[in-house]
């Protein structure tokens, strides 16, 4: 194989292997609360994550520096994506705008 399709190849490894371990972070966060032992979930998840995350560099980096570099680079561009897709702001939805004195609401604004 042409050494420009391993480049490739290591892009699309470190971007599948960022996509998987954010979104399996994501996938956390959002069940510790309803988790009987939060501990355990966080910490299985970190090692399952961890494995599939360096397990997919080392494989696409075919032991060479300059490969495994670029799949960590793509693995960090992953999380700068996933890190904005899933910010707070595009997240949040609009709440309901609560009167104030300036509206009309006279019963918690008493003069």
């Amino acid at each position: 194989m042409p050494p420009t399709l391993h480049f490739i190849q290591a892009v699309l490894a470190g971007l599948a292997a960022g996509g998987l371990y954010f979104m399996g972070l994501w996938w956390t966060i959002n069940h510790m609360a309803e988790s009987r032992s939060p501990f355990v979930l966080t910490a299985a998840s970190f090692l399952v994550r961890a494995a599939v995350a360096v397990g997919t560099i080392v494989w696409a980096g075919r032991g060479q520096a300059p490969l495994i570099l670029t799949a960590l680079g793509a693995f960090l561009a992953a999380r700068v994506a996933a890190s904005r897709m899933l910010s707070p702001s595009r997240l949040r939805t609009p709440s309901p705008k609560t009167p104030g004195p300036d509206k009309g609401d006279t019963t918690r604004w008493a003069s």
